[in-house]
């Protein structure tokens, strides 16, 4: 749409001086407000994020780690999560009712975890599964994709890089609950951190392909 105004604009939006033009040409004001209105309600396809605390995490039965939480000294802040033994690999899992404007595409994920000592690196490593219904829960996992992070100080939260794009086993359709798997990859060569390392949670990245879920 041309405006028939004349002064400078920034980034969209009018300059103060030019508020008295706006006002002055009918029916402008209700315009802008409804362009407006129409760019602030709707949610922007695209890359989004969920977040996934460890506390909705289920340790496995065969395998799984231990839940803690533990009081920080000072200032009493308390850390929830999954420790995973140095030695041996563990898997916990989510399950996440994911929205139907995902496009069922592949996704990716950040590791948000800590340590109490020791030094080295973990290897984080996730998986997954789409099961709808009529599907069997007792279906194989996906290809996992892993990431290494290095233990900065004890007691610090630590945040990894993004993995590699992760594809979801069982062909995903629209509703499906999606089942997670996180592990660490204790017999991996880059896993050296000789202590436990505690899950506080996961950053998914998920692209959406519609406004709604309507």
């Amino acid at each position: 749409m041309t405006l028939p105004l004349a002064g400078t604009y920034r980034a969209g939006l009018m300059a103060p001086l030019d508020k008295e033009r706006v006002d002055a040409v009918p029916g402008i004001q209700t315009a802008l407000t409804t362009a407006q209105a129409g760019v602030t309600s709707s949610i922007q396809q695209g890359l989004h994020t969920i977040w996934l605390p460890a506390t909705g995490m289920i340790g496995r039965t065969t395998s799984g780690p231990v839940y803690n939480a533990t009081e920080t000294s000072t200032n009493k802040v308390m850390v929830a999560g999954y420790d995973y033994d140095p030695n041996t690999a563990q898997y916990g899992q989510f399950a996440i009712a994911m929205p139907k404007s995902w496009d069922r595409g592949t996704v990716s994920a950040q590791f948000v975890w800590t340590a109490a000592s020791g030094s080295g690196a973990v290897v984080w490593g996730i998986q997954g599964l789409a099961v709808g219904d009529g599907d069997a829960l007792d279906a194989a996992f996906g290809m996992a994709v892993t990431v290494t992070d290095a233990l900065l100080s004890a007691n610090q939260a630590h945040l990894t890089s993004a993995t590699s794009a992760m594809t979801i086993a069982g062909s995903p359709a629209a509703l499906d609950t999606v089942i997670l798997q996180v592990y660490r990859d204790a017999a991996a060569g880059g896993d050296t951190l000789s202590a436990s390392a505690r899950l506080i949670g996961v950053r998914l990245y998920l692209t959406i392909n519609a406004q709604t879920d309507a």
